[in-house]
């Protein structure tokens, strides 16, 4: 546990130190289209940058990518479609409730 406080506390040293390093944070909301790779050249070399100085996001990533290897794998990319008539039926239980 020491050495994963040690990493945090070097992360955040160095996002002061070295000007244009994402912080964690930062770095989090590029991991889904850096894994599609919809990046522009910039932020991608913005967002690798920060991965080769931060294992934590290094760990992240690789289990972002494991989580939507598995969910695809599962065929859950597409969005179920919900049956009208279940639809229907649960829009009629919440008007009866509201009713009551």
């Amino acid at each position: 546990m020491r050495v994963k406080k040690l990493v945090m506390r070097l992360s955040h040293l160095a996002e002061r130190v070295v000007p244009g390093l994402l912080t964690c944070a930062e770095a989090d909301r590029f991991v889904d289209d850096y894994l599609e790779d919809r990046l522009e050249p910039k932020v991608r070399r913005r967002f690798e940058r920060h991965l080769s100085m931060c294992p934590p996001c290094r760990g992240y990533l690789e289990a972002y990518r494991r989580s939507l290897h598995l969910t695809r794998a599962a065929g859950a990319s597409s969005p179920a479609v919900m049956p009208d008539d279940l639809l229907q039926a649960i829009l009629a239980a919440r008007d009866a409730e509201q009713r009551d």
